[in-house]
């Protein structure tokens, strides 16, 4: 048995209270072994076929799976994995969207042209709840998590491809708006500002930066060897900085050589090579905290969150103290010691990085930029913008546009 009669129960009892819906357990080639009653299309082999490869998607992309039994008829699954070993799933149930009868003709000559009874499918049909299209993934995200907390299991396997998965989606979407946009511009500033999240532990947005670094090399240096190079170029940056502020972090530099190696061994595959390349930053991340690289670290990250936020308003110094509940003096001092860069700095460096992404996707002029961004005047919005980019808003729109 994949799990236990009683853990079977207590999944359907409190996932039934939420959607009145009974779960159905499967195995990992689609059949279904709970409930014992069945029906004849529960196993029957084109619907096995259709649960096995939703099972496989969701295993890919980590995440339940919502698929069609028929036009008309959606269902949803979750894996089950404990540890690294696939046992099988869980379904949700089938449920109808739609209750024109255009819809149940489509459905019922779909499952008929399997081989199935034409008044067994029309019973099954029959037999189906109603509900929006949109109930599907809210139950089976439910369900997920519903599982996974009764059952205690650890989905090491989902995990990680789930993590994989996001990478890909927000980085294909980030190089697919800069194709558009016609955008191929890299600033090693963002470099600094991914170092700057690094050093507070700032997990999500030192990811989010990356991802945006990431997108820019593929652009900048399609080549698999060049990309690999790139990668790490950019990770040697950002070892010696850090051993650069803390001489106790030099071990990072053994490690170094590691991260290296694994991405040489990762090949030019953008798809192998990013999860390498994320895993690297996170276990930089952690090996920082775990030297106690940042002991105030929580006030500098919400500094940081704070003017990420805010940073087309007129933040001034005292606002910000005011937000972590600490003098001006001392949170300048904190943010200065453990990011590299006063506040001023890190609000410059945001206002010009949106710049950039106004000047490129915008037909805004540069004086409605600047004062969007919080400049006092296009002036000094060109002047800081010049000694960021090391080129004029009109040279960089004109390049990028």
């Amino acid at each position: 048995m994949i799990i236990s009669d009683r853990m079977f129960k207590k999944v359907n009892s409190y996932y039934k209270k939420l959607y009145n819906l009974n779960i159905k357990l499967i195995n990992s080639d689609g059949s279904v072994v709970l409930p014992i009653n069945q029906s004849i299309l529960d196993n029957h082999v084109a619907v096995k076929a259709i649960r096995k490869k939703a099972i496989s998607e969701s295993i890919r992309w980590g995440e339940p799976n919502v698929f069609f039994i028929a036009p008309g008829i959606i269902s949803w699954l979750i894996p089950l994995v404990k540890d690294h070993q696939v046992l099988g799933a869980i379904s949700g149930g089938e449920i109808i969207y739609n209750t024109k009868p255009y819809y149940k003709d489509e459905s019922v000559n779909h499952l008929a042209s399997t081989g199935i009874s034409r008044n067994v499918v029309i019973k099954y049909y029959d037999s189906l709840k109603y509900y929006d299209i949109s109930i599907a993934k809210n139950a089976a995200k439910d369900l997920f998590e519903l599982f996974y907390e009764i059952s205690g299991w650890k989905s090491n396997i989902l995990d990680t491809n789930y993590a994989n998965a996001n990478q890909h989606r927000s980085i294909a979407e980030k190089i697919h708006k800069k194709k558009v946009t016609a955008k191929s511009f890299y600033s090693f500033q963002e470099e600094k500002l991914l170092f700057s999240f690094i050093r507070v532990g700032n997990k999500t947005r030192a990811r989010e930066l990356f991802n945006n670094i990431l997108a820019d090399m593929f652009i900048y240096n399609p080549k698999g060897s060049l990309l690999q190079a790139r990668s790490i170029e950019m990770l040697g940056y950002l070892v010696r900085c850090s051993v650069d502020d803390n001489p106790a972090l030099e071990p990072l530099m053994e490690k170094h050589l590691h991260w290296i190696d694994k991405i040489i061994v990762a090949g030019d595959q953008p798809e192998k090579l990013w999860p390498t390349l994320r895993d690297s930053l996170d276990e930089l991340i952690d090996d920082i905290h775990e030297k106690n690289f940042s002991k105030s670290n929580k006030k500098v990250e919400t500094v940081l969150n704070y003017i990420a936020k805010n940073f087309n308003a007129s933040i001034s110094l005292q606002d910000i103290a005011k937000e972590v509940k600490l003098s001006t003096f001392r949170i300048s001092h904190l943010v200065k010691e453990h990011t590299g860069q006063t506040i001023q700095q890190h609000i410059k460096s945001m206002r010009i990085a949106k710049a950039k992404e106004m000047l490129t996707n915008t037909d805004l002029s540069c004086t409605e930029i600047a004062y969007d961004l919080g400049f006092s005047d296009q002036s000094y919005f060109i002047k800081q913008f010049k000694q960021i980019t090391g080129t004029t808003p009109i040279k960089f729109r004109k390049r990028n546009y």
